[in-house]
């Protein structure tokens, strides 16, 4: 209610004040809103005292005041049965001590900013909160929904999750940088795997004794194992048809210090295919396109033959054992069984059993037409030449006939004879 003046009239007696009734009804309406105001209608509150400019509360009970400024030499409590509202329409409400502002609650665009000092501290938008400086905290924070955080530093040694799983997703690369040099992993007091850095080397290394290192594909598909035997081991059956397939690939050479044990096919998938032997490379075998092999001694000094010898494994060599043989077939896809059949061999026996004086030993030349190839020539120990069937001659081509000491025993010049 707005202040009511009494009417007192242009000039005493002449009638136009307010009556008696009327201006005593607006000094009971002017003072029915001050005892309202500061107090309960009836009796003003203890403790108001004022003056021409300041009202003084001393613990007074007021009813919805509208009050520019509260001074007090000691605490103020606001104690509402209901809520208790801080409108203020400039928008911040400051906190101050001895008039010097040291925070404040502003609203900006309908968010919540909590300032300390005039550093924005805290940002409270809808449900959302962004913290602008460091959070230390003594106790646990929770959070159900997850944190969103640029920067986070611990003081202290673990982060430990009493349930559920630990999800770290970023938009960019995640670093892990361990002073120490040491990462660890762990399931729960149980060490598993470390890994480390030594002098710039990665070192993976199983912390429990007599465990391997698997890798596995999605589906749990072991692919590969380190095995605590030092062991290398690839699990995957794929087979191999060029230099991009089979269960290990690899892109360069392999060195291998020791032995290669191979359980199928060794495939060289090259023109110019090059096998060496010895340390300094100096037998090599290599492929002839279309052709076959190339047997060569790269040796280049005198009397460097290349040498091809056939040793049998026998100990006990006794009369008519092979020692060696080179065979001849045509290809299994061959029509016919006695395609199958070997068609030419070259075979060395022994004649007697073997001794520390004795290796005697003939060279037996097999053929076959519509058989396995039977000998047709052999040579003996002796030096003595048999052939089981005609030999030929060319009209231009002569045969000599001798005995050991050379002699000619007989000519046969273009003729058949047997």
């Amino acid at each position: 209610m707005a202040y009511q003046s009494i009417g007192l009239g242009t000039a005493e007696g002449d009638g136009t004040g307010d009556t008696i009734r009327v201006g005593g009804d607006k000094i009971n309406d002017n003072f029915s809103e001050i005892y309202t105001l500061l107090g309960d209608g009836t009796d003003l509150s203890s403790g108001i005292s004022a003056t021409a400019s300041v009202i003084t509360l001393t613990s007074p009970t007021i009813t919805t005041p509208t009050i520019a400024e509260i001074d007090s030499g000691s605490t103020i409590t606001l104690d509402a049965t209901t809520d208790i509202v801080l409108d203020a329409d400039g928008g911040d409400i400051f906190f101050k001590d001895d008039g010097t502002t040291f925070g404040s609650a502003t609203n900006t665009s309908g968010n919540l900013i909590i300032k300390s000092g005039t550093t924005t501290a805290a940002t409270f938008s809808g449900a959302n909160v962004t913290l602008a400086g460091t959070v230390a905290s003594t106790g646990v924070l929770t959070a159900n929904a997850g944190v969103v955080i640029d920067n986070i530093t611990i003081d202290g040694t673990e982060i430990d999750l009493s349930s559920g799983d630990l999800e770290i997703d970023v938009a960019g690369d995640i670093t892990l940088n361990a002073d120490g040099g040491d990462w660890n992993f762990n399931d729960g007091t149980d060490s598993i795997l470390k890994i480390n850095n030594s002098s710039g080397d990665v070192i993976f290394k199983p912390t429990t004794d007599a465990k391997d290192i698997i890798f596995q594909q999605y589906d749990g598909t072991e692919v590969a194992r380190i095995e605590d035997g030092v062991q290398l081991n690839v699990s995957a059956t794929t087979a191999s048809s060029s230099t991009t397939t089979g269960a290990l690939i690899v892109g360069g050479g392999a060195g291998i210090a020791a032995d290669l044990s191979v359980g199928d096919d060794i495939n060289l998938l090259s023109d110019s295919a090059t096998i060496f032997f010895g340390a300094d490379k100096d037998i090599v075998v290599s492929h002839n396109p279309d052709v076959g092999l190339l047997i060569k001694n790269n040796n280049t000094g005198d009397d460097k033959p290349i040498v091809l010898n056939l040793q049998t494994g026998e100990t006990d060599i006794q009369a008519s054992d092979v020692l060696g043989s080179i065979r001849f077939n045509a290809p299994d896809e061959g029509t016919g069984s006695d395609a199958l059949l070997v068609a030419g061999a070259i075979d060395v026996i022994s004649e007697g059993d073997f001794s520390a004086t004795n290796n005697a030993a003939k060279m037996s030349f097999r053929v076959g037409s519509s058989e396995t190839a039977t000998e047709k020539m052999a040579l003996t120990s002796a030096g003595a030449l048999s052939v089981t069937s005609t030999v030929t001659c060319t009209p231009t081509a002569t045969l000599l006939i001798k005995n050991s000491s050379g002699s000619t025993l007989k000519t046969i010049n273009g003729v058949t004879s047997t």
